[in-house]
C-alpha cells in the first residue's frame, strides 16, 4: 500500500474523503453533545471509527460508525453501531431530517422500541447530519426484528422446523435504505448448530427468488464445477430470503492474505460460465442502455473533483459512442455484481454467493466487472501487477472453456466498471485517492482497436502469462 509521505495525491484525496464527515475525534464529541443518552450523562463515547461511507439517494451520504461507549454507572464498555446521514443542502437539511426522524420515531413507538431508538438519535445542525442507531432504517423496517435474537430465532425455527435454543445475530453487510445481509448462528435443542444468512432489501422480493436460488443450486450441483448455497425459504412479511451458509473464505480475503492460487481464478471463470448457462424465468432486464443510464446517474451525483469529473465524462462519452461493441447476445442470466467478494474458496471448491442483482443482461458485463476489480485490488496493493494480470488471464481461460467472449466487449465492460468504481470509492475515506488512477485505467482500457495499451490489465489479458 502506498505511503502517504511518498504519495502527495493520496494525502490530498484522503483528506478530501474524510472531510465528507468530521474527524473521528470530532464525531465522538458530536455524539456526546447530541445523543440524549450521552447528553444526559448516562453514557460517554470514548472512541469511534468510520467503517464505510456510502452515497445515497438525492445526494445524501451515509457514514457507518462503530463507537466504543462507556457506561457512567459502572465504567463498563460496549460497542454500538450508529449511522450518520448527511444531507447535501443546508436550506432543506433540517426539514428532510425531521421527516426521516418522525418516520423512525413513529415506527419505534409502534414496535415498542422507543427506549432503544430515542437515546441514540439526534440531529446535528452544524454538520447537516442525522444520527440514527442501527438497526433502525425507515426503508428497511424489518431490519429491527431481523436483528433481534429472540424474534429472529423464533422465525427461523419455524422456517427450519427445529427448536432453536440460541440465536447469535451478526449483520455483515449493510447499505442504508437499500439492503442488509445478516448471519445467524443457530443452536438447536439437540445441540446441533447451523449457520444461515438472511437477506433483506427494499426492492420488492417474492418467493420467486427462492425458485431462482433452487434452480441455480441444482444447476451448479449438476455441473460439478462449483456450488451455490441452498435456499431454505422466504420470510414473507420481512421480505427476507434465507439461505444456508457456504464454507470457505472470499477470494478477496485470500488475496489480502496472499493465499489465492491461479487455479481458483480459472475455476471462478468456469463457475461464472455455469451461471450464464442457467435459464431463469422473469428476471429483470439490464441491457447496455441501462448500464449507460446508471453511469450517467452516478456522474450527476458524484463527488469527484472537477478535473476527474471531466475525465469521467470523457470516458462515459466514449462508452456511449462505442456501445455497439457489446453484442446483444449472448445475454441471459447474469449476476450483474460479480467480483471477488462474491466468490468463496474452501476445501470443497468454489462457491458463488450474493445473487441480489440477478438480471437478464449481456454476459460480458459480469466478465468485465470481475476483471475491473482485479485492477482495483492492484491499486489497493492487495495484488501485484503480475499477479493481477495472471489472475485475469486464468479467469478468462476458465470462462472461455465453456463460453465465448469478445475481446473488445470485455474492454468496454472493464472501462465501464472502472468508471463506476471511481465514483464509488471517491467517498470512501481510506481509498478516495484511487478515483483518479481508476479513471486513468478506464481511459486506457477504452476499446480502440488501432491502439495497443501495454500497461492496462484488460489488454495484457490477451497474452499468455509467464
Amino acid at each position: 500500500m502506498p505511503d502517504d509521505r511518498r504519495d502527495p495525491s493520496r494525502s490530498r484525496h484522503l483528506l478530501s474523503g474524510l472531510t465528507q464527515f468530521p474527524s473521528t475525534s470530532r464525531l465522538a464529541a458530536l455524539i456526546n453533545a447530541h445523543a440524549p443518552a450521552c447528553r444526559d450523562g448516562a453514557f460517554h463515547v470514548e472512541t469511534c471509527r468510520v467503517t464505510d461511507v456510502i452515497a445515497g439517494r438525492r445526494d445524501t451520504l451515509f457514514a457507518l460508525v462503530d463507537a466504543t461507549v462507556v457506561h457512567a454507572f459502572d465504567g463498563g464498555r460496549s460497542s454500538r453501531r450508529l449511522v450518520f446521514q448527511r444531507f447535501p443542502d443546508q436550506a432543506s437539511a433540517v426539514e428532510e431530517a425531521r421527516k426521516v426522524f418522525r418516520r423512525l420515531r413513529h415506527r419505534a413507538r409502534t414496535q415498542g422500541l422507543k427506549q432503544d431508538f430515542r437515546p441514540w438519535a439526534g440531529f446535528i445542525p452544524e454538520e447537516r447530519v442525522l444520527l440514527v442507531p442501527f438497526p433502525f432504517d425507515y426503508r428497511l423496517p424489518a431490519l429491527v426484528p431481523a436483528c433481534d435474537p429472540r424474534t429472529a430465532g423464533a422465525r427461523l425455527a419455524d422456517l427450519l422446523g427445529v427448536e432453536v435454543t440460541n440465536c447469535v445475530v451478526a449483520p455483515v453487510r449493510y447499505v442504508p435504505h437499500k439492503r442488509c445481509q445478516v448471519r445467524y448462528d443457530l443452536t438447536a435443542a439437540d445441540g446441533a448448530t447451523v449457520s444461515v444468512f438472511g437477506k433483506l432489501r427494499t426492492a420488492n422480493q417474492s418467493e420467486r427468488e427462492v425458485a431462482w436460488m433452487q434452480s441455480l443450486h441444482a444447476s451448479f450441483a449438476a455441473g460439478g464445477v462449483a456450488a451455490t448455497p441452498a435456499p431454505i425459504g422466504y420470510v414473507g412479511d420481512w421480505g427476507m430470503l434465507v439461505q444456508r451458509a457456504a464454507p470457505g473464505e472470499t477470494l478477496y480475503a485470500l488475496q489480502r492474505n496472499t493465499q489465492d492460487r491461479i487455479e481458483i481464478y480459472e475455476r471462478t471463470g468456469e463457475a461464472l460460465a455455469v451461471l450464464h448457462t442457467t435459464p431463469l424465468d422473469h428476471l429483470p432486464s439490464h441491457l447496455v442502455p441501462d448500464e449507460l443510464a446508471m453511469l450517467l446517474t452516478m456522474l450527476q451525483k458524484t463527488r469527484l473533483p472537477p478535473a476527474e469529473l471531466r475525465t469521467a465524462s470523457e470516458v462515459l462519452d466514449w462508452l456511449t459512442r462505442t456501445a455497439t461493441l457489446v453484442p446483444l447476445s449472448p445475454a441471459g442470466t447474469s449476476h450483474r455484481d460479480f467480483y471477488d467478494k462474491q466468490v468463496l474458496a474452501g476445501p470443497d471448491g468454489v462457491w458463488l454467493i450474493d445473487f441480489d442483482t440477478l438480471a437478464h443482461a449481456p454476459h460480458v458485463i459480469d466478465v468485465g466487472n470481475f476483471i475491473a476489480h482485479l485492477r482495483l485490488r492492484e491499486r489497493q496493493g492487495y495484488l501485484t501487477h503480475h499477479r493481477a494480470r495472471s489472475a485475469a488471464i486464468g479467469f478468462l481461460n476458465g470462462y472461455r472453456r465453456h463460453r465465448p467472449v469478445d475481446d473488445h466487449a470485455v474492454d468496454w465492460c472493464v472501462a465501464a466498471a472502472l468508471l463506476r468504481l471511481a465514483g464509488v470509492y471517491v467517498v470512501r475515506p481510506e481509498w478516495s485517492h484511487l478515483s483518479g488512477p481508476l479513471l486513468a485505467d478506464a481511459m486506457e482500457c477504452l476499446p480502440m482497436s488501432s491502439t495497443v495499451h501495454r500497461r492496462v490489465l484488460c489488454d495484457e489479458r490477451r497474452t499468455v502469462a509467464p
